[in-house]
């Protein structure tokens, strides 16, 4: 994971949220994007409690 790895996600997910052909395969329009960002920070957290 780059210092830019959070942008570039962002982006990504916008542009396929858009629809927008763009640069992107028609193919990609058919997933969907999850997020464990907050499952993975309350793992940590929790376990910097104990």
């Amino acid at each position: 994971m780059g210092i830019f790895a959070h942008d570039a996600l962002k982006s990504f997910v916008e542009a396929l949220e858009k629809r927008d052909g763009g640069v992107l395969p028609a193919d990609l329009f058919r997933f969907s994007v999850i997020s464990a960002e907050n499952d993975v920070l309350k793992f940590i957290t929790a376990d910097s409690d104990e």
